[in-house]
């Protein structure tokens, strides 16, 4: 694999370092900054790369694949007491944060109120490159960890895929945005708020918020 980056020089790096921050902000791709020192809140951008990461096709077409049968499992086990009791009776008695989600769990199940399950997941892969012993290269995807709390990924993640998409047009590689996966995870969760209400029965609007019950 290769970077895109490669094939700008230093000045158009530059300009599109100020094209890409300046984009991050009109899309709302930003993170407060905390230094301690500002009395009043500022905000930075993100950080992200400048152009999109080629990645081979067939590998992301398999891991589009085993996704949701991934998800679906991650799911599964988080619906087996007896497993997640196991699970963390250790790590709980020493990790607080920990603790406190466990908590969480409990109590959720313990209510036996809910009836329609949500799961904001975020895979991390990287690629190794291996070569087989007839001398074939290929990439192996590698999960390198699930996050389950990256809640603010769904926003920044569709919003970058916009950012890059600009940004290629800008380095005279409109050709390339033909080849960038749509990023739908925005979308998905606002059809998930639709559902909601509808199957909970109690909502709570408050200051631009939804709150269920």
């Amino acid at each position: 694999m290769f970077s895109l980056c490669s094939k700008l020089d230093k000045e158009n790096v530059n300009s599109l370092v100020e094209s890409t921050r300046d984009l991050c902000v009109s899309k709302g791709i930003l993170m407060q900054k905390k230094d301690g020192q500002s009395p009043t809140k500022t905000y930075t951008c993100v950080p992200c790369s400048l152009l999109p990461s080629p990645i081979p096709k067939d590998g992301f077409q398999l891991l589009t694949f085993l996704q949701p049968h991934i998800n679906k499992l991650i799911h599964d086990v988080s619906q087996d007491d007896e497993f997640m009791s196991a699970a963390f009776k250790n790590v709980i008695k020493v990790d607080d944060f920990t603790k406190r989600l466990y908590d969480i769990y409990k109590a959720s199940k313990a209510s036996g109120k809910q009836r329609l399950d949500f799961g904001i997941l975020r895979s991390d892969y990287m690629f190794e490159h291996v070569v087989d012993k007839s001398g074939n290269k290929f990439f192996n995807p590698k999960q390198i960890e699930v996050n389950t709390i990256a809640s603010a990924s769904v926003k920044l993640g569709s919003g970058l895929s916009s950012v890059h998409s600009d940004v290629l047009q800008y380095a005279k590689m409109k050709e390339l945005t033909a080849h960038l996966p749509k990023n739908e995870s925005l979308s998905r969760v606002a059809r998930f708020h639709d559902i909601w209400p509808r199957e909970s029965g109690r909502e709570q609007t408050h200051r631009g918020q939804l709150n269920v019950t």
